[in-house]
């Protein structure tokens, strides 16, 4: 998968990996299928990509979309996003480009993962958009709702995307940075402006 997928990774996000290591674990029973798979991210370093092996038994595609998720977060490490300070989008983004590259490889669990997804946003937005909380999520700061954070931030990162013009927004938007530290959400959202040609900050704002 990752072989199949690293091209198409590197070419979005305009950077390469040196190496990663891959690890499967047994969740404690409490976490069985609640935990997909994670990155630590200590002392302000990005660590091994651990993947919940029971997920192997999922609907093809799944566990894919889990390990494909993960590494992009070693992505956008290296593309300068650092978990610590917009972790709201390291998520988004690990959410909506799994999901687009799992379904342009075919995994049928792509469609399930997009719809759960859309069927969490539809909830979401019932209360009104204003993800405001998603500011003060961190790998430190983890809400007692992680499921509506995660939502949020696939919500976020996707409109923006059917807005502007799907991944190849996200590939000008890595190519504007180059590599530069992005390390909070004004720096990020003038990014995104250029990448778009025009200013998401009205649209931000809308959404808190």
């Amino acid at each position: 998968l990752f072989n199949y997928g690293y091209n198409g990774l590197m070419d979005l996000f305009n950077v390469t990996l040196e190496s990663v290591e891959i690890r499967f674990f047994i969740p404690e029973f409490h976490t069985f299928l609640s935990i997909g798979g994670y990155v630590p991210f200590t002392g302000g370093k990005i660590g091994d990509i651990h993947i919940n092996v029971f997920f192997i038994r999922g609907v093809k595609g799944v566990i894919e979309i889990i390990a494909l998720h993960e590494l992009i977060h070693h992505f956008l490490y290296k593309a300068g996003l650092s978990p610590r300070d917009l972790l709201w989008f390291h998520e988004g983004i690990a959410q909506y480009v799994s999901i687009e590259i799992a379904d342009a490889l075919g995994y049928e669990g792509a469609l399930s993962e997009r719809d759960r997804l859309e069927e969490g946003a539809s909830q979401l937005i019932q209360l009104g958009e204003n993800f405001n909380f998603l500011q003060q999520w961190n790998p430190e700061n983890q809400p007692a709702d992680v499921s509506a954070s995660y939502v949020a931030s696939y919500y976020v990162v996707s409109r923006l995307a059917s807005m502007y013009g799907e991944l190849n927004y996200y590939k000008n938007f890595f190519r504007l940075i180059n590599g530069r530290q992005v390390n909070d959400n004004n720096v990020l959202a003038y990014h995104l402006s250029l990448a778009a040609n025009t200013s998401v900050v009205p649209t931000l704002k809308r959404w808190g």
